[in-house]
């Protein structure tokens, strides 16, 4: 596997093991899109090499395997659940969907400059483990 990826995945290894709630999952969130906005970085290297290179579809599904690890998790240990719709999720179809986000998001982010659509598109991936905004603390972030 190329070193990138190994090195992506050695990282979110250890970085999504650390995600337990909404809190740690805000700072994931700023973490990555910080990564995938600096053009420079293992994980925007490994990102466009993924389609190009056979063991791409490895990474992506290792990845793909961090993040829903991580997802069961987050949903395991909600104890009040922001949307009933939310129970119905499959964690794979998730993670996908996070996958998705990181991808595009970071793809218009780049063209756009600007790390909004990057944001907005992981928080509406992550939105089941969000409150609403009026129901956040006072530093804007899930308790």
């Amino acid at each position: 596997m190329d070193t990138y990826f190994a090195k992506v995945l050695a990282i979110e290894r250890s970085a999504l093991a650390e995600v337990k709630c909404p809190a740690t999952l805000h700072t994931w969130q700023q973490r990555i899109v910080g990564e995938l906005l600096d053009p420079s970085s293992t994980h925007s290297l490994a990102l466009r090499e993924s389609h190009k290179r056979l063991d791409g579809v490895d990474f992506i599904e290792q990845w793909r395997v961090l993040i829903t690890q991580t997802i069961d998790r987050l949903a395991s240990t909600r104890h009040d659940p922001v949307d009933p719709r939310c129970d119905t999720l499959d964690s794979n179809q998730m993670a996908t969907l996070v996958l998705a986000a990181l991808h595009g998001g970071a793809a218009l982010s780049h063209i756009s400059r600007d790390e909004h659509p990057l944001n907005a598109a992981l928080d509406l991936a992550f939105a089941c483990f969000r409150r609403p905004p009026e129901s956040r603390s006072s530093d804007g972030h899930d308790d």
